[in-house]
């Protein structure tokens, strides 16, 4: 078999039938470029496709690592949130308004440790004094993928309305593939 590692993108996109890899952080500016480590103030953070791509997520992961011991009634080891985080699909064209395609979460707010558990396998290890938890959202069983369309500006979004600063890293990966755009 070929080693991929020294491959380009279009030779790797053929050696795994014309799509790529994705695996990425979604950051402050969506292309990889801008701040990855949510333990901040509000912020939202995201995952933009070029408009010659389309990103299909399988899965996301959320990572929280914190200095205290977590609880399913904390976020990370510290209170639960006030108002949550959100992750939804939105899309604004040049000159359009912000619109939102898909709410992933349904309308539900990431308030606690046992609302992200409730999305899909979380491993925490607590050791005092501090803790790590790792959610799993596997997206693969829907009945139709997860897609963001580049050429449609659309982007996968996590808005973070409550401040994290008293975390030690919150991270979104999102897990999945990319096509090019006809």
């Amino acid at each position: 078999m070929k080693d991929s590692y020294g491959l380009d993108s279009a030779e790797k996109a053929v050696l795994l039938g014309g799509k790529a890899h994705l695996f990425r952080y979604l950051d402050s500016v969506g292309d990889g470029t801008g701040t990855k480590n949510m333990a901040a103030a509000a912020d939202e953070y995201f995952l933009k496709p070029p408009t010659t791509s389309t990103f299909i997520i399988d899965e996301i992961n959320i990572r929280i690592d914190d200095d205290l011991i977590a609880t399913p009634d904390k976020f990370g080891g510290i209170a639960a949130l006030g108002t949550g985080c959100s992750l939804d699909i939105m899309s604004q064209l040049p000159g359009k308004s912000l619109t939102q395609i898909v709410d992933l979460l349904d309308a539900v707010k990431l308030k606690t440790n046992a609302d992200i558990s409730a999305l899909g396998p979380m491993e925490i290890w607590n050791d005092a004094p501090g803790s790590v938890l790792v959610a799993r959202i596997n997206l693969r069983n829907r009945s139709e993928p997860v897609a963001i369309f580049g050429k449609d500006s659309e982007f996968l979004r996590f808005n973070v309305v409550d401040n994290l600063s008293t975390l030690l890293h919150v991270y979104v990966l999102a897990i999945g593939r990319i096509t090019s755009n006809p």
